[in-house]
C-alpha cells in the first residue's frame, strides 16, 4: 500500500474586529402608504358592515326579533292551555255491542287475591288549582316576555349602527425623519450612532 499521508487542513482565522450591526431604514412614506392602506380596509370593512346590517339588521334588530319569538312562543303556550282540567275519571269504552259477563267471570279460583284498591274518580279541586298554578306561570312568562320584547324594540330603534374605528393619524406615520436615518452600532458606547 504505497501512496502518502494526506497533509493536514489550514485553518486561517481572521483577525478579530469590533462587530458592527447596521439598523435599515423604512422611508417615511413608506409609513405614510400603510397608513393610507388602513384607513381604506377600515373604511371597506364598514361598508360591509352596513350592506350586512341592511341586509340582515343590526345586532339591536335581531335581538328585537328573537324577543319577539319567544315573546309569540309564550303566547302560543298561554293559549294552549286547556280552560279546565279534563274528566280524568274511568270513561266506558263505547261499543256496537253490549258486552255481558258469564256467570263464572267473578268467581276466584284458588291462588287467585281480590284487588284491595278500587278505582277512584278524579276529584276537581286539586287538579283544577294545579292547572290555575300552570295558568299563574305562564301568564308571568308572557308578560316577562312582552316586557323583554318592548325593551329591545325601543333599544333597536334608539341604537345607531355600529362601525368599525377609522385610524385617522397613526403614530407610526408622523415619526420625525431623524429618527428614520440610518445608525450604527457602537460597541464602546453601546449607543446606536448616526452613519
Amino acid at each position: 500500500m504505497g501512496g502518502s499521508k494526506p497533509t493536514p487542513p489550514t485553518i486561517i482565522m481572521p483577525e478579530e474586529s469590533n462587530p458592527q450591526a447596521f439598523q435599515t431604514i423604512i422611508p417615511q412614506k413608506s409609513y405614510k402608504d400603510l397608513a393610507e392602506s388602513m384607513r381604506r380596509t377600515e373604511g371597506e370593512i364598514n361598508r360591509v358592515m352596513g350592506q350586512r346590517y341592511d341586509e340582515v339588521g343590526t345586532p339591536a334588530e335581531m335581538g328585537a326579533r328573537t324577543k319577539g319569538t319567544n315573546f309569540k312562543a309564550a303566547a302560543a303556550y298561554l293559549a294552549s292551555l286547556p280552560s279546565a282540567m279534563p274528566d280524568t275519571s274511568f270513561q266506558t269504552t263505547p261499543r256496537p255491542f253490549g258486552i255481558t259477563s258469564t256467570s263464572g267471570t267473578f268467581n276466584q279460583t284458588a291462588g287467585q287475591a281480590g284487588s284491595k284498591t278500587g278505582s277512584s274518580t278524579a276529584s276537581g279541586t286539586k287538579p283544577q288549582s294545579q292547572l290555575d298554578y300552570v295558568k299563574d306561570a305562564a301568564k308571568q312568562n308572557l308578560d316577562n316576555a312582552k316586557q323583554e320584547y318592548l325593551d329591545a324594540v325601543q333599544l333597536a330603534k334608539t341604537k345607531p349602527r355600529p362601525k368599525a374605528t377609522i385610524t385617522k393619524d397613526p403614530s407610526f406615520a408622523t415619526q420625525d425623519p431623524k429618527d428614520l436615518l440610518p445608525r450604527r452600532y457602537n460597541p464602546d458606547t453601546g449607543a446606536m450612532d448616526i452613519v
